[in-house]
Formats: C-alpha cells, sequence, structure tokens
C-alpha cells in the first residue's frame, strides 16, 4: 500500500474495474487452460455446435484441474467456482473481478507466500460515501454528526483493515488542525472514535495514538466562546457534548478492548474520569463520567479497592448538585490518596481560572476545603508554599481578569490550611500582605469586570485577618481604608461583602480600647456619614458598617454606645430620608446593624422599666423583655 500514492482525501485507494472487493489468485495452469480455451474459441467462432461442445469439454478439464491442484496444495486458499469457470470460458460476460497474476513466479505458484499480493479495489462510490461521512462530522447540528459517527463505524466495519487505518489518520488529523474552539470537530471526531473502537477496528497499538492525545484532554475540554449562550437551534455545540463524547469514547473502549490492552493507559483515564465526575459543570458531563468510570471498573477491573467505593459514594442522584460535588462529595473522594493530587492539580489550573464566575467561587471553596483536609507534612506543605500559593501570586496580578478573580479568590480560600507552623518563610509572605495595595495601584479594580474583583479582595482581606496572620500597623489602616471604599459603592453584594471583611479586620486587629485618633478614624466617621450624607450608597454601606463593629469600639463610652443607637434607629424610622428619598435598603441596613449591637454589646438582666419614652436605651431594653416574655422574639 505504501507504494502508492494517496489518491483521495482519506486513503491510498485507485479504483480501475466495477470489480467488488473479491480476489482470485490462480495457478499457472488455470492460466495456461484460459489461454488455451480463448484459441479454440476463436477457431470455432463459425461453427455453434462445436463451440457448445468446445465449452462443456473446456468446463470439465478446468474443473479437473482445479480439483487437482487443490488435493496437491491445500494451503493455496483458491476459490474457482461454476459461475467463474463459465465467464472464464465463455467470456459472456464482464469479469468479476481482476486478475493480476505475477508472471515471475508462473514455475513456483504452489508456494501462497510468493503470490502476489493485491490492493484492494473500491468503487467511486464508496470512496464519496466515506468522503461525505468524513465532512459531515464537523456539521453545525448534532444529530448529523452523530449519525455521521455511526455510519463510519458500521462503512469501516465492512472495509479492509487498511482502510480502517486511513480513516483514523484522518481523524487525529481533523481534530490536530481544529483551533480550540471549534467544538463540533471535536466531538464527531470522538464520536467517530467510540464507534471504531466499540467495532473493535482499532488495532492495540493505535490506542497510544488516540488515548492520551484525544480523549484525555477532550475530558477537560471546556473552552469558552461568544456562541455558548445560544439556542441549539443556531447551530452551535457547546464544550459540554465534547466532554460527554470524550465519556463515550472511553465507555465504548472499556467494552470492547481486555484489561491487558488498557492497562498503560487505565490510571491516569480512570482518575481524570473520577476528577470530571465531581467537577464538571454540567450535571450530564458528571453523570457520563461517572457511568464511564462504573463501566471501566466493570469491565476492566480497577486495581484500587477503593474503586466501589469512589462509585457508592457519587452516584447518580448525589452527582445532580453542582454545590454538593465541589463541597461535599469531593472532600468524601479526596480521602483516597490516588486522587488527592489529580483534584487539587485541576481545580488550580483549570478551575480556578473558569469562565464562569460561580465555577470560580466553588472551585476556590472546594480547594480550601481540600488543603484543610490535606495530611499536614514537609511534602504536602511544599507542595501548597511552593506550587498553589506561588502560582496563584503570580496569577492575582494577571491581565485576564479570569485569572486574576480566580487567584484571589483560591489565595483566599487557601489560608484556611496554614497556620503559624505552615507559613511560607520566604518573600511569599510579604506579597500577600501587601496584595491588596498592590492590586489598587495597578487600578485593577476599574473597567470591565471591577466589581467582581472588589468582592474577590473583600474575601482575601476577611480570610486573611481570619487566620490572624501578621500586620504591621500602616498596612492594617491600608486595609481599613480599602473596606470603606467598598462599603460605599453601589452594588449591594459589594456592601455585604466589604461588611463581612470589616467585621473580621476590626475583630482581629482593632478588637482593643480605642484610641482618640482610631475612634474618630472609624466610629465617629461611620456615624456622620449616616447622619447626614444624601448619597444612597453610602447612608447603606455604613449603617450596615455599625453593626460589625467589636465590642470595645461600640462601648468606648456610654455618649457612644448611646449615639450609635440613636442614629441607628433614626436611620430605620419609616418616615427617615435620605437627603429627599425615603430609602428602603437604608432602615432595612440600619435595623440589621440595630440588632448586631444589641448581641454584640449584650442586654442586662436587672434592667427594666415602664417607661414609654422611645429615645433611651432603657426603653429599648424594656421593649425587648416584654417580647421575649411574650414568646414574640427567641
Amino acid at each position: 500500500a505504501n507504494q502508492y500514492e494517496p489518491i483521495y482525501s482519506f486513503g491510498h485507494f485507485h479504483h480501475d474495474t466495477e470489480a467488488d472487493f473479491l480476489q482470485i489468485q490462480t495457478t499457472t495452469t488455470t492460466t495456461t487452460t484460459t489461454t488455451t480455451d480463448d484459441d479454440t474459441k476463436q477457431a470455432d467462432t463459425n461453427n455453434p455446435v462445436a463451440t457448445t461442445t468446445t465449452t462443456t469439454t473446456k468446463e470439465a478439464a478446468l474443473k479437473e484441474t482445479v480439483e487437482t491442484n487443490t488435493t496437491t496444495n491445500n494451503d493455496s486458499n483458491n476459490f474457482v467456482d461454476d459461475t467463474t469457470v463459465t465467464t472464464v470460458t465463455t467470456d459472456t460476460t464482464k469479469a468479476a473481478t481482476k486478475l493480476i497474476p505475477d508472471e515471475s513466479n508462473n514455475t513456483n505458484n504452489n508456494n501462497p507466500s510468493d503470490n502476489h499480493e493485491l490492493l484492494p479495489l473500491l468503487p467511486d462510490v464508496i470512496e464519496d460515501i466515506m468522503g461525505y461521512l468524513l465532512n459531515s462530522l464537523h456539521d453545525p447540528a448534532t444529530i448529523v454528526r452523530w449519525s455521521a459517527a455511526k455510519g463510519i463505524g458500521r462503512l469501516t466495519e465492512r472495509l479492509p483493515q487498511i482502510c480502517a487505518e486511513d480513516v483514523l489518520d484522518h481523524l487525529l488529523q481533523q481534530i490536530q488542525r481544529a483551533s480550540p474552539e471549534n467544538t463540533s470537530i471535536w466531538q464527531g471526531s470522538c464520536l467517530a472514535l467510540g464507534e471504531l473502537a466499540r467495532r473493535g477496528l482499532l488495532l492495540p497499538e493505535q490506542l497510544e495514538w488516540v488515548m492520551t492525545p484525544v480523549v484525555l484532554p477532550a475530558l477537560h475540554y471546556d473552552h469558552h466562546h461568544h456562541h455558548h449562550h445560544q439556542s441549539k437551534s443556531s447551530g452551535c455545540t457547546s464544550t459540554a457534548a465534547v466532554r460527554d463524547a470524550a465519556c463515550y469514547t472511553y465507555w465504548a473502549f472499556c467494552r470492547a478492548y481486555a484489561p491487558t490492552i488498557l492497562q498503560p493507559y487505565y490510571e491516569t483515564l480512570s482518575r481524570a474520569l473520577v476528577v470530571t465526575s465531581l467537577l464538571d459543570r454540567e450535571v450530564n458531563g458528571r453523570r457520563a463520567a461517572s457511568a464511564a468510570f462504573q463501566e471501566s471498573v466493570g469491565r476492566q477491573g480497577g486495581s484500587s479497592p477503593d474503586s466501589i467505593n469512589v462509585i457508592t459514594t457519587a452516584d447518580y442522584i448525589s452527582l445532580g448538585n453542582r454545590t454538593d460535588c465541589y463541597l461535599r462529595i469531593a472532600p468524601l473522594i479526596f480521602q483516597y490518596p490516588q486522587y488527592q493530587r489529580p483534584l487539587l492539580d485541576h481545580l488550580r489550573t483549570r478551575k480556578l481560572y473558569h469562565w464562569d464566575m460561580d465555577i470560580r467561587i466553588l472551585a476556590s471553596q472546594c480547594l480550601g476545603i481540600l488543603l484543610c483536609q490535606w495530611k499536614k507534612n514537609d511534602k504536602n506543605q511544599d507542595y501548597v508554599n511552593d506550587v498553589i500559593l506561588f502560582e496563584l501570586l503570580e496569577n492575582s496580578t494577571n491581565s485576564d481578569l479570569r485569572m486574576r478573580h480566580g487567584a484571589v479568590l483560591g489565595l483566599a480560600e487557601s489560608f484556611k490550611s496554614l497556620d503559624d507552623k505552615s507559613l511560607p518563610l520566604n518573600d511569599n509572605m510579604q506579597k500577600l500582605s501587601n496584595l491588596v495595595p498592590t492590586i489598587e495601584k495597578l487600578r485593577l479594580y476599574r473597567g470591565r469586570g471591577g466589581e467582581i474583583m472588589r468582592s474577590a479582595l473583600c474575601r482575601y482581606i476577611e480570610c486573611y485577618a481570619l487566620q490572624q496572620f501578621p500586620l504591621t500597623v500602616p498596612q492594617q489602616v491600608r486595609w481599613l481604608d480599602s473596606c470603606d471604599e467598598q462599603l460605599r459603592h453601589s452594588s449591594e453584594t459589594i456592601q455585604q461583602a466589604a461588611s463581612k471583611a470589616l467585621r473580621e479586620l476590626t475583630h482581629t486587629y482593632f478588637n482593643r480600647t480605642p484610641s482618640p485618633r482610631l475612634q474618630k478614624r472609624v466610629v465617629d466617621k461611620y456615624l456622620r456619614l449616616v447622619q447626614t450624607s444624601t448619597h444612597l450608597a453610602e447612608t447603606r454601606g455604613y449603617a450596615l458598617a455599625l453593626g460589625v463593629l467589636p465590642r470595645p469600639l461600640l462601648v468606648a463610652s456610654v455618649e457612644v454606645l448611646e449615639s450609635i443607637l440613636q442614629t441607628l434607629k433614626q436611620a430605620a424610622h419609616p418616615n427617615a430620608r435620605v437627603g429627599t428619598i425615603r430609602d428602603a435598603e437604608t432602615r432595612r441596613n440600619a435595623l440589621q446593624a440595630l440588632v448586631a449591637v444589641v448581641l454584640q454589646v449584650g442586654i442586662s438582666k436587672n434592667q427594666s422599666t415602664n417607661n414609654d419614652d422611645s429615645d433611651s436605651t432603657t426603653t429599648t431594653t424594656t421593649t425587648t423583655t416584654r417580647r421575649q416574655e411574650s414568646g414574640k422574639l427567641k
């Protein structure tokens, strides 16, 4: 086959006759007999009776010759039937096969190994059909690609093995040349490979061309493009369809091949399937990966005794909720050592930088839980400090919004796994404490995506302060200024995140009797803005901030506490106005802050009064006590 130049796009075959695939190898005696018959026929053309008699005699003689040759050489695999003999001797119909005898070996045709091996002869229509099916693999419609893949499998099953090799070469070249955003080619090619594998048309030595270069990347294929949110009628293929097709391909491999053949690829692909079943964005992708993993364990005989536990833990029902997969099921699977590093690597390299913001948030939370659950030893801690923290720090100031947003969230949640003994001793710790002013200096709050960066940085401050990592006094004040800036933002989500960050920051670094400067900087500033500001975002945010301050700042003096309660009460009044507007959000935040202050400061049990004056703190205490006694407030 290698002696011929490729004639069609997918093969090396040249059609030279209307013959089918049947090949007849003839011996020297058969060839000689055929030649003699042709001469006799030419001589008796004008005598029909003689021609009929001669034809009968020729058929009998030729049959005797074939029987003699068959007896002499039982391994020659020669096949001559009555129809073929009649066709050769009478020459009244067109030949059904093409004979290409090797004249150099006419003297020794009894040895089958010396016979000339002939190329299969394919009709032009077969070439055309196969080319059409291969082109249909990247059709915009999913049903067309799926039908084309099945047609390729069925047609290739009826062709010689060399045809299957050419089809495989075409599929691999098609994937190699496709752009990352061309999901149609990836899905169609994976489906075609799965159909070929189901029918056993891929040889074991060809699996190395398919498993690692195609199936493994397809399992994690998740490129975002602007067509993703369009409907199916628009002709767009989502990346979830590619991952689903990859799961089907591996499922087909597990059913078609023996465990010894798939052994070199089993561990790598099984771990990839488990990761996909836990962390895939789509429920269909998670369930498809789980089904493929279950098939591999059942057919291939999983080498790990934990495989059954994984199947029962991550079953069809439990994988239906994405949040549960990230925050509950993934930590359960993480207890098995063979899945620990694959899960961590997938989170830090892919899911933290996913195009979907919800996935980035879930991935950061999952990373924090897994790192807390990871066994503390020198090797694991070096991996956290030198690999995870280092990479996330490098990406926290990346120009790509997805990269820096996921990196900041990943750093924030990773703090949960660190303590005083596991803190990085190199420059990483200094970079961590200076990350907030660094991002602000680079103006990464501005432009598209600035809001989600503000929320991420608030979460970073919250988690950093929650672990009580060291900060200098100028750094503490700088972070406090950052929280104040986020509190007056117009987005309610950012205000809520800033209030949480302010709570942990003040409770960790300012939970002491305040100096006059600190009192003026925090409490007095917030009170003044709630009372006098005409900006809706400021009154909402700073009213919320008064409810998260630590007790020493709230009870610095009786006058301070009473001023806080009076300000919140007035802001929560139904007739309260911000400028000329009655703002419901300001009243709601003031009520929430009022409850938080009361819970933070506490109420003395021996205080009671019947005074109905609503302008005093005693009245608030009496009202709360009466509601508790009546069972309305528990």
